[in-house]
């Protein structure tokens, strides 16, 4: 940073990432105010050329055989910076195939990573970087890419515990034909919470009918009691004995009645 390069441009200290550590320089004047700032600290600056972006690219990889393509755009010149950038997913196109395709070739034990590039305003295309399995996900398919990350580190792991083991090659899924496999599996969901339905439904039956069998039952009990307490009562008013003995046998019927309704 001796002398003042071609402005506009992008000054980046140290090891910046995700919009850290980067900053637009406009003029000379704003390139010499911030040379007395990095010239006090030992972390290495660079300035590269200032690109008028229209919108960014993440191109996503997983081996086998997954691909995903996203453009991030925002009202921000840093486009992957702040909450205000906006995702849209979008088809691989050849091009951006190649770029993969190069990069699996060159560096055959990378088994997943993303490309990062700018479309400026005039359409053009450049790389900016490739990021390994510090890619992050997108929110809307996270899901989906995490397990495509799991079949991948079980692959490797049976690889290590059996020599002979030999993936089974995958195809590879269009936007339209996964989108109907999420449909798909969204209606064996519904399906399967229908008959989840039923089942418990159908538990309650029998439920219901002991309820009713043990209902009976403590009405004929209760009404025997009754009928007891109305014969027997009149013919053993005269002993005090045998008047406690008879409560004393009502109270235990009754208590019977009640544990059987309960339970």
């Amino acid at each position: 940073m001796k002398e003042c390069p071609e402005l506009p441009g992008v000054l980046k200290i140290s090891w910046p990432h995700a919009g850290y550590g980067k900053i637009r320089i406009q003029d000379e004047k704003d390139f010499y105010g911030l040379k007395s700032v990095v010239s006090v600290h030992d972390d290495y600056s660079v300035i590269e050329p200032l690109i008028k972006s229209k919108y960014e690219l993440r191109i996503s990889f997983i081996k086998p055989n997954h691909y995903r393509v996203h453009k991030r755009f925002s009202m921000n010149w840093k486009v992957n910076y702040g909450s205000s950038n906006m995702s849209e997913f979008v088809d691989m196109n050849p091009k951006w195939k190649r770029w993969v395709d190069i990069i699996v070739k060159e560096y055959p034990d990378l088994d997943l990573f993303a490309i990062d590039a700018i479309i400026d305003t005039e359409g053009k295309e450049y790389i900016l970087e490739l990021n390994g399995s510090s890619q992050g996900f997108n929110y809307e398919h996270e899901e989906e890419d995490l397990m495509n990350v799991r079949d991948l580190a079980l692959s490797r792991i049976r690889k290590i515990v059996n020599k002979d083991y030999q993936e089974e090659p995958q195809p590879v899924l269009s936007n339209e034909e996964l989108n109907n496999k999420i449909q798909e599996l969204q209606s064996q969901k519904k399906e399967l919470d229908n008959q989840l339905i039923t089942l418990k439904q159908n538990e309650k039956k029998p439920q219901k009918q002991n309820n009713k069998l043990k209902l009976k039952i403590f009405i004929m009990l209760a009404f025997s009691v009754v009928l007891l307490a109305f014969t027997i009562l009149p013919h053993s008013i005269k002993k005090d004995l045998q008047i406690l003995e008879l409560f004393l046998v009502l109270i235990f019927d009754v208590i019977c009645c009640i544990f059987i309704y309960l339970n």
